[in-house]
C-alpha cells in the first residue's frame, strides 16, 4: 500500500512485515523515518485517509512519527 500526506510526502507500507518508508517528499525526512527509501520496521501503523499517519517505531532510538495528514491511499 502507498499514501500521499497533505506535505506532499508519500510512504510504502509492506503490513506483511511490518515494514514503512518514505519514497519522496518535499521537505527532507525526519531523523525518526530515515532516508529516503529504506525500509524500517514498525510496531504500529495507524493509516486513515483525512487523517495524520501515526507511526510507533519498532526501535528503542526511535519513538515515532506523525505525519500531515493523508490525502491519498492506494494499494500500488
Amino acid at each position: 500500500m502507498k499514501f500521499k500526506t497533505k506535505s506532499g510526502s508519500v510512504y510504502e507500507v509492506d503490513h506483511a512485515t511490518s515494514r514503512i518508508r518514505r519514497l519522496s517528499g518535499t521537505h527532507a525526512p525526519t531523523n525518526s523515518q530515515g532516508k529516503d527509501g529504506e525500509w524500517h520496521h514498525y510496531h504500529i501503523a495507524l493509516i486513515e485517509l483525512g487523517a495524520r499517519a501515526i507511526i510507533k517505531w519498532h526501535s528503542a532510538t526511535r519513538r515515532a512519527t506523525v505525519t500531515t495528514p493523508i490525502v491519498e491511499i492506494s494499494n500500488g
